[in-house]
């Protein structure tokens, strides 16, 4: 199998900071043509329809295969941190110093939430470490945070944390909500 040295940087994954986009790690595609031709896409052959396909879905003909560029991963460190709207502007400075000091390990998702029930506003961020490092620096403006309604943070392996993720979502939101 041929590896393609395309690269680039960004994306929604905890991984995209070192190992980019999904579709920029495709390394060829198989794919049947209109006029019914099956030809193999890559870096060196149809590399116009290679490209095109990182962004195209579907458009250009049905795709039968891919390969795609892996990478290993062990353990990591990572989960959620749930917190009142209160602790809004110490994450803010949190984020300011993530990307003033960049770590291409560190992902987080922060997103803003609201509780009919308790008729307020929390901060839900989910953080991710892709190193097995627990309690990395860049993430104490998150982890430290006081008050917390939830800390899930712990080193795990992916395959774990999404069984996990389910099962702890499960306990939060109500039955058909998720």
């Amino acid at each position: 199998m041929q590896t393609s040295n395309v690269r680039n940087v960004g994306g929604i994954s905890y991984f995209s900071a070192r190992e980019g986009l999904v579709c920029d790690n495709i390394i060829g595609y198989e794919i049947a043509l209109s006029s019914g031709a099956i030809i193999h896409a890559n870096q060196t052959s149809h590399s116009d329809l290679w490209r095109a396909l990182k962004g195209g879905s579907s458009n250009f003909g049905i795709v039968t295969r891919f390969d795609i560029r892996t990478f290993p991963q062990g353990p990591f460190y990572g989960g959620v941190v749930s917190s009142p709207i209160s602790t809004l502007d110490a994450q803010l400075r949190g984020f300011v110093e993530l990307l003033e000091d960049f770590d291409p390990y560190a992902a987080i998702i922060m997103s803003m939430r609201w509780n009919k029930d308790s008729d307020s506003f929390s901060i839900f961020c989910n953080l991710e470490y892709t190193k097995e490092e627990s309690d990395p620096a860049c993430f104490r403006p998150f982890t430290q945070v006081q008050p917390q309604f939830l800390n899930t943070m712990r080193i795990s392996t992916l395959s774990k944390k999404l069984s996990d993720f389910d099962a702890e979502a499960g306990k939060y939101v109500k039955s058909g909500l998720r």
